[in-house]
């Protein structure tokens, strides 16, 4: 019940599928159903008005969210590459006293990430947003009609589905093992800014409907 709420499955689906593989043929897999439960969607009683203040509240919070774990992932990389070595024999026979102790106040540093986040702000507060070429969105569009054009009837994308596509992020949808083979579209932009990719997408969707 908790899988299908969080992931906004219907109940009945999931359990005709469990269920299938209690047929004639011989599976080896036991499903058993122990806890009663009920699944209903209530319509509520916010307003027009609210419902959009309430999505605007959690987009923010998403927003700010993503911006901080790209910040500690971007810290994380910087850091483990000024103390990494370029051929493994460098570091094979000795032990670098210099850089493991760096590497170990790295490691204390991450974990006091207010430190870290206030010192990329003012990082980036200095650097202009590099804007993506005409080239860049272009080639991006063609992409994005193309994956629908090919697969748009297999599956149902959203902004956000052809966004980790183009940057190569697993989803249980849209699983690295599957998709990885689809060179053509797997990692195919990771030079746009992935918030720029979703909404290009989003853009593109409604224009193909």
């Amino acid at each position: 019940m908790l899988f299908c709420e969080y992931n906004s499955c219907n109940t009945g689906i999931i359990q005709g599928a469990l269920l299938s593989f209690l047929g004639p043929q011989k599976t080896g897999v036991l499903v058993e159903f122990s806890n009663l439960a009920f699944h209903f969607i209530a319509p509520g009683d916010l307003s027009d008005e609210e419902l959009d203040d309430v999505l605007q509240f959690l987009h923010e919070r998403i927003q700010k969210h993503e911006k901080t774990e790209i910040q500690l992932l971007k810290y994380l990389n910087e850091s483990l590459k000024s103390v990494s070595h370029k051929n493994f024999w460098m570091c094979a026979d000795t032990l670098d006293e210099k850089k493991n102790d760096k590497l170990k106040k790295i490691i204390d540093d991450y974990f006091e990430k207010q430190e870290i986040l206030t010192e990329f702000k003012q990082r980036e507060e200095g650097q202009d947003e590099k804007q993506p070429s005409p080239q860049e969105v272009s080639q991006a569009v063609a992409d994005i009609r193309q994956l629908i054009s090919l697969h748009g009837h297999e599956h149902r994308f959203n902004g956000r589905a052809i966004a980790r596509i183009f940057h190569g992020i697993s989803s249980p949808c849209f699983p690295a093992q599957t998709w990885g083979r689809a060179r053509r579209f797997w990692r195919s932009n990771m030079n746009l800014d992935f918030n720029f990719l979703v909404k290009l997408a989003v853009q593109e969707i409604i224009k193909l409907r």
